[in-house]
């Protein structure tokens, strides 16, 4: 009840009190109900997430505390954005624990807070994209790439100008590289959302570097052109709109692709 009312009585210190408490308690029930309130009030409250942050992450590193328990209140950090310091403690905590807990479940659990408090931070989303493109390519669990790859997607339609074009390319030689179809449909719908974004002209504009001449855009034209007559109609959708938004904003790339 105290959770649904969080939007109510954000500041009521009593409230944030008793919230503290039960997180306390031997009761199951309890705990996980005054979880599920710490998460409403540190949406709502700068305080009560100041306040509690130190709270979360001894309970979330406790010995103590079962996986289950942990799993649960991971999810709690995606609401620390209030101010810098508090969101750089979350992200240093998080990244701990991405490396410290290597299993599925914790993995997964920790990128997706990851990538939910650096969209509400905003100023950290291009780490982020970096480190789920880092996971997407290194890590061999297929849970783990499409985790990957959702957050990705959510990325590219909040922040589309956020991604560089070495961000573009490491994900054009994941697709182009992944056996599995299901994989390579996410990332190619991930691409067909970029190409109709500013980030489309920012990976052809690059300047000579890495990536020179027309070298920089082939793995990008070629995905696409082989996505266009792929089997699967929804690869081939994304190929065809990826094609169309880089004829109809780089003119001279689309004379090449013609």
């Amino acid at each position: 009840m105290l959770g649904s009312m969080a939007s109510i009585i954000p500041g009521q210190k009593n409230a944030h009190h008793s919230i503290r408490q039960s997180l306390d308690s031997h009761d199951n029930v309890e705990v996980e109900a005054a979880i599920f309130a710490a998460s409403h009030f540190s949406a709502q409250s700068k305080d009560f997430a100041a306040g509690i942050c130190n709270k979360i992450g001894e309970m979330i590193q406790g010995l103590a505390t079962p996986v289950d328990l942990k799993l649960k209140l991971i999810p709690i950090l995606q609401h620390m954005h209030h101010d810098a310091i508090l969101a750089s403690n979350s992200r240093h905590l998080l990244q701990q624990l991405v490396t410290s807990y290597p299993s599925t479940k914790m993995v997964i659990v920790t990128l997706h807070t990851f990538t939910l408090l650096a969209a509400s931070s905003l100023v950290d989303i291009p780490k982020q994209i970096q480190l789920l493109l880092q996971y997407l390519k290194n890590d061999p669990r297929k849970a783990v790439k499409r985790l990957a790859i959702q957050d990705l997607k959510f990325l590219a339609n909040k922040t589309p100008h956020t991604w560089n074009r070495d961000n573009i390319q490491a994900l054009c030689e994941c697709a182009l590289q992944t056996p599995y179809d299901s994989l390579k449909l996410g990332m190619v719908s991930v691409l067909s959302t970029l190409s109709g974004s500013i980030s489309i002209k920012q990976y052809f504009n690059s300047p000579p570097g890495a990536i020179s001449g027309t070298a920089r855009y082939t793995d990008l034209i070629k995905l696409a052109q082989e996505c266009s007559y792929h089997s699967n109609r929804g690869i081939a959708a994304h190929g065809v709109t990826v094609l169309t938004n880089i004829v109809a904003s780089c003119q001279d790339i689309g004379e090449l692709i013609r």
